[in-house]
């Protein structure tokens, strides 16, 4: 590969980045909150710029997969509005009753609709047999992805966390303030140290307790423990939890 090439590539990765870290700005997600999948609608240039850098992207992003798809239809609900401008010189008096039998349908009743828009046929709504020309169709994402557009390419989060994904982001955030702490310590990069925490809350404690051995590991703590006279002591937060942090080196 060219260097231009690579720069390209890297470009068009940074903006599919870009994009994606700003979804997660506006659903106030954070970045040490797992993802599960970014999907995207891409042009064959970031397809392939995707692809040849897909490991930064997951890495950048904290999303675990990438996966291409053809359609928006996953993650929009489609709706169709009356055009009012068309519809009112057609329907005249019966316009806003269309409108509101519009809003009304369930949402079978409105795929059947929006199916037979799509195919180019007259919808039918109760009584009325409409001409596509006097309806528009509407698009709004489903609530558990996040989309925004790159010109013709779409980027679209599965913002839906379920209990494993919510643990995990709770334990990137302890592990990182745990390092915070370490450095505000001024304790040497391989130091081994001692932790404690002290806290009340059952869910917290309960992911200490279940990734105990990866703490240790990840912060090179050789117990989580009581600590009679820590050399440094912080509060922290996970989950909007606060609770005590106690360290001390191994000396």
């Amino acid at each position: 590969m060219g260097n231009e090439n690579l720069i390209d590539e890297i470009e068009k990765a940074r903006q599919i980045i870009y994009l994606a870290q700003k979804l997660r700005n506006e659903h106030k997600i954070k970045v040490k909150q797992p993802l599960r999948t970014m999907f995207l609608i891409a042009e064959p240039d970031y397809k392939v710029a995707t692809n040849n850098l897909k490991q930064i992207i997951l890495d950048e992003l904290n999303i675990k997969n990438i996966e291409f798809v053809e359609e928006q239809n996953k993650f929009n609900i489609s709706r169709l509005v009356l055009n009012f401008k068309k519809a009112g010189a057609v329907l005249k008096g019966d316009v806003n009753k269309v409108k509101s039998l519009l809003e009304n349908l369930s949402s079978e009743e409105m795929d059947k609709c929006v199916a037979q828009f799509n195919a180019g046929q007259e919808v039918v709504v109760e009584n009325y047999n409409l001409d596509p020309q006097l309806l528009e169709l509407k698009l709004s994402p489903k609530p558990e992805y996040a989309i925004a557009m790159l010109g013709n390419n779409l980027v679209a989060l599965d913002i839906e966390l379920d209990e494993n994904l919510i643990k995990e982001g709770t334990l990137r955030e302890i592990v990182r303030q745990i390092q915070v702490a370490r450095k505000e310590a001024n304790f040497e990069i391989d130091d081994r140290i001692y932790l404690e925490f002290v806290c009340d809350d059952e869910s917290i404690n309960a992911i200490l307790s279940e990734f105990a051995q990866q703490i240790k590991k990840e912060v090179l703590a050789i117990e989580i423990c009581a600590i009679q006279n820590p050399e440094y002591t912080k509060q922290i937060e996970a989950q909007d939890k606060t609770f005590m942090l106690k360290l001390s080196r191994n000396k």
